[in-house]
This record gives C-alpha cells, structure tokens and sequence, in this order.
C-alpha cells in the first residue's frame, strides 16, 4: 500500500484532484489531506464519495491551526452532517490543538455571521447560527437522532475493515454489508455469532436496528425466502446486517487467536491460509486433561475428543469447520488438532498418526468471540450500546 501526501492547498481544489484521479479508488492507497481553506468541502466530499476518514489531528504552525487528515476509499458513502464537515473528527478533548482548530472555526463562522447580518441577509445568517451552534456543542464522533447518541452502519463497516479485511476472506465467503443501508443509525447494535430469527426478533425488541454477526446471514444463493427465515425477517424489521466470518477467523486477535489463547498454547506458527495456527502448551498434558480444561473454560455443555494415550504438547488450533486441516496438522508434527467441527473419516486419519482429537462444537469453538468483539466495537463507539444477543445459543442439547 502507498501512501499519497495532497496538502498545501484548498479543500475544493484537493476534491476536484481526488475526483479525478479514479486510481485513488481501488482502496489500497492511504492518503494524508492537509487542506489550508475549506476543509468543510473536502470532509463533505470524501463522505459522500466514499472515502473513510480513519482519523483526524490538528497541528498548530507558525500561530495558524491546520487539519490533517488520513483516509482510505472504502465505497461507503457516509453521512455528513455541520459537525463533521467543518471539524471532521475533532474534539477539544483531544488536545490542545484541537482545540485550537475548533476555536479558530468558531470564529471564522461568528465572522461570517455578522458579515451576512450587515449585508441584510437573514436567511443565510440564520443557516450559519445554526452551523455555529451544532460545531459548538463538541459531542465527539457520534450522530444524534432526537437527542440520543447513534452509531452508523457505514463507520461500523469501516472499523471492522480495519480490525478484520474483508478482502482476507476466504473465496467461498460471503462477509460485509449483506443486508440492509450503510446510512442506518442506532443507539442499539446486537453482535451475535448467528444472525437467526430469534436474534432478529430480539434486536427489534430492543430497538437494535444493525446487528453485526460472525457467521453470514446469507451465505449460499437464495432461491427462496420463507417469512420466517432470518434474511425476511430482517428485512421486515428495517435490520442492517453486517458479517465478518473468515476474515474474522484468521485476523490478529480474532476468532482463532482468541480460540489459541483460550487452549493455553504459545510459540504459534499461523497457517491463514488454512485458518489455523500451530502453537505448544506449557507442558505436557494428557488428552483427558485437556479436554476438561477446555470444557470448563470455554463453558461448554459438552465436547467429544480421543485419546492417544499419551501426553501432547504441540496443538493445531481451527476454530469452527477445522476438520479439513488433519493433514496440516499430519504436516506439522502435531500431538492434537482443537477444532470445532469434523467428519469421521477425518478423525479416523488424525488416529492413524496418532493425533488426538478435540472437538468442541462450531458454536463452542467461536462463541468466545461475541463478548471480545462486542468491547472493541464500544471501545470504538462509546455514544452508542453494543450488546451481546441473548438468543444466540448452540442449537445442539448435549445428554
């Protein structure tokens, strides 16, 4: 990825550049703006032309106040209210300089307003009062809808491209904006690994209009769609839906990291292209002692594993449908393969090479990740409620 420095000039020549040059759109290049006029326009415009602005500081020169921004090409087009076209995402909280930056826009603005009053025109002063008054009420990076604090489905989809790729999805994946409006806002957000019915059903209960999910809410072609399936309802409900699966799975400290960390393994070797990860427990370990360590802190209902008879150090860790990765594991000399789900021909090669087998359910495997993502997303966005789903359960009873 390349980095592109546009700066030392205005914010509405710096968008007339941008929007020419089409190159600029494939998402791989960075770019750092440093507009010296009209940074409202520039903001505006990166917005609604689906541009991300990943973060924003203010730097004071020679007794001027400038902003400098990085950004990314994402295709979300995003809404941008006063606020964010004439301080970005500033906030007086963040450091003196910003607060530098915000004062000088006030000021600019009040200069304006009183201009418009002595020129009689009222109409255009009154729409600056108003600028001036939403830029002077410094709520940072949060949109209001009635006085509450909302979060938008198009900033949500930025971070997790961000946290998780979604172009390091495996090919047979469907992730991303599956159903639903990238402008949707809600104070509310569900984060659940299944986005079922009854999931749907909950966040309508409590109000949540975007739900963000591991597994796809749609993951293979429709050819039907029955009032009770999870696409309909959500639809029916006005729900955006968001998914990262794969890309979830195999990023820093995503679904497996988290699955590796959770069995107690170090020294891990990463196979992202087989979503896994190769790593050796403290010490050596029965299997049977294994297995209840991992039934008892993942909190699982139950889980079936072999037995090899002897201790195993070295672990293969899959999370989810991981049974494939047997011969990885055969590859790598490991003791045990951890994994969420497998076939029984797959667990009749593991013994045939004397690889113990742990398998701890698809659900039991990745439930570990709701509650972990669920913090980052209201680390990010704290004005909104992230919630974890009450009806997202393992469909299976275990006797």
């Amino acid at each position: 990825a390349w980095d592109i420095v546009i700066a030392g000039m205005g914010g509405e020549l710096m968008a007339a550049i941008i929007r020419r040059t089409r190159w600029l759109y494939d998402g791989k290049r960075r770019l750092i703006l440093q507009p010296m006029t009209r940074a409202e326009v520039l903001r505006t415009f990166l917005c609604e032309n689906g541009f991300c602005i990943e973060e924003e500081k203010a730097c004071a020169v020679g007794g001027k106040c400038y902003s400098v921004m990085q950004c990314r090409y994402d295709g979300i087009v995003r809404p941008c209210d006063e606020r964010m076209a004439y301080i970005g995402r500033l906030s007086k909280e963040d450091a003196p300089e910003a607060a530098q930056y915000i004062d000088m826009v006030i000021r600019k603005l009040q200069r304006k307003i009183n201009g418009l009053r002595h020129s009689e025109c009222p109409e255009e002063a009154a729409v600056y009062e108003r600028i001036l008054q939403t830029v002077s009420d410094d709520r940072h990076d949060d949109i209001s809808e009635g006085g509450t604090a909302m979060v938008c489905a198009g900033d949500i989809y930025a971070y997790l491209n961000e946290i998780a790729p979604f172009d390091t999805a495996m090919s047979f994946d469907n992730v991303g904006l599956l159903i639903g409006d990238c402008h949707t806002v809600s104070d509310k957000v569900l984060v659940t690994l299944d986005a079922t019915a009854a999931v749907l059903k909950e966040a309508h209960r409590i109000g949540a209009k975007i739900v963000v999910t591991h597994h796809p809410i749609i993951f293979e072609p429709l050819r039907s769609l029955s009032v009770d399936s999870a696409p309909y309802v959500a639809v029916q409900y006005g729900i955006t839906v968001l998914s990262a699966h794969t890309n979830l799975d195999i990023a820093p400290d995503g679904v497996n990291d988290t699955l590796a960390a959770a069995v107690g393994v170090t020294e891990q070797q990463r196979f992202d292209e087989d979503c896994a990860l190769l790593g050796t427990l403290e010490k050596d370990t029965s299997c049977q002692s294994l297995a209840v360590y991992l039934r008892e802190t993942l909190r699982l209902s139950g889980l079936r594993y072999t037995d090899r008879g002897h201790d195993i150090r070295r672990i293969l860790v899959s999370c989810g449908a991981g049974g494939s990765n047997v011969p990885l594991a055969i590859q790598c000399g490991a003791d045990a393969i951890v994994t969420g789900e497998i076939k029984h021909h797959q667990i009749l090669m593991a013994k045939e090479h004397d690889i113990a087998v742990f398998d701890l359910g698809h659900f039991g495997s990745e439930k570990i990740i709701v509650p972990k993502l669920t913090a980052k997303l209201q680390e990010k966005f704290p004005a909104a409620q992230f919630l974890q789903a009450e009806a997202d359960t393992d469909g299976m009873l275990y006797l």
